[in-house]
């Protein structure tokens, strides 16, 4: 399933820059053909806000075009430029060459399952820092199934490490793995919904998320599966709202329980009825090292 082109939405970000290969490099050139043949280069520098030297070193391949330099060509020309650069982008870096990270473009398994997993990630973002972070008990979970899947969906090696309570995280630090996480994830009230490309992709990818977030915030224990999830109303809890719809079509009975208020909030949890139990385990590719050994 292909992912909406979202980097028109990343254009204003400072230091994004992506890898140019020959086709990126011809349709660039050919952009600032037809703004120089149109409205003029003193215009489309005045219009982007970018130095006449900088489009030069650009064409002239000493530096990297960055997001900016190209929403400044696209909205001078008839053409539309951004679908083509999305069509032919392959990686994109921040300011640093430390970080060159894969463009995902299409909803993979893996991606599925990462955007749920992320209950027990974050995005982190203080003064220059943009970090992806995951988090838990369980090393081997970080290790066996989500290192892999980072490296399948971005192209970049994480490790994991110890943290002093005993718990394991992995920190990934990029704003590229960043800006793109925060755009195709969902928030308000820095709770997380459902992303909509979760929403709008068929069963067979979103298997995955709903895995993922099991993995993530399930308990542990084959006998009484639940989900479990913060919210911030007393009434329902919309991203387990959005599970219990995507388990039904399977016909997999789910129960609601509201427990405790806990943290300013409420937890809520998201039973699996017993009758389904195995069309859960069967449709639902968990992949929790301390799930997989009670199959």
């Amino acid at each position: 399933m292909k992912i909406p082109n979202y980097l028109p939405e990343l254009a204003n970000e400072n230091n994004l820059y992506i890898i140019k290969n020959d086709k990126l490099l011809n349709i660039i050139r050919s952009a600032y053909k037809d703004v120089k043949n149109s409205i003029g280069i003193k215009k489309l520098v005045k219009a982007s806000g970018l130095s006449k030297g900088t489009f030069t070193a650009v064409m002239r391949e000493e530096i990297l075009p960055s997001l900016k330099l190209i929403n400044g060509l696209s909205n001078n020309v008839s053409w539309d430029l951004w679908n083509l650069i999305y069509e032919n982008v392959e990686y994109m870096r921040g300011k640093t060459n430390s970080n060159i990270i894969k463009i995902p473009k299409i909803l993979t398994e893996d991606l599925a399952y990462l955007l749920g997993a992320i209950r027990d990630g974050s995005l982190v973002h203080y003064s220059y820092v943009y970090e992806l972070e995951y988090g838990q008990k369980n090393p081997e979970w970080l290790k066996e199934v989500i290192t892999p899947k980072i490296m399948n969906v971005f192209g970049v090696e994480v490790k994991t490490k110890k943290r002093k309570n005993n718990s394991s995280v992995i920190r990934k630090r990029s704003k590229v793995i960043y800006l793109i996480l925060k755009k195709l994830l969902s928030y308000e009230n820095n709770y997380m919904l459902t992303p909509k490309i979760i929403l709008d992709a068929p069963f067979e990818l979103q298997k995955h998320y709903v895995a993922g977030f099991y993995d993530a915030e399930g308990r542990k224990n084959l006998k009484n599966m639940n989900f479990y999830q913060q919210w911030y109303k007393d009434k329902n809890c919309v991203s387990l709202d959005d599970i219990k719809n995507i388990l039904i079509k399977r016909k997999i009975k789910t129960k609601y329980y509201k427990l405790k208020p806990q943290n300013n909030a409420y937890l809520f949890t998201l039973h699996i009825e017993g009758e389904t139990k195995k069309e859960f385990l069967k449709e639902i590719p968990l992949q929790h090292p301390s799930l997989v050994k009670l199959f």
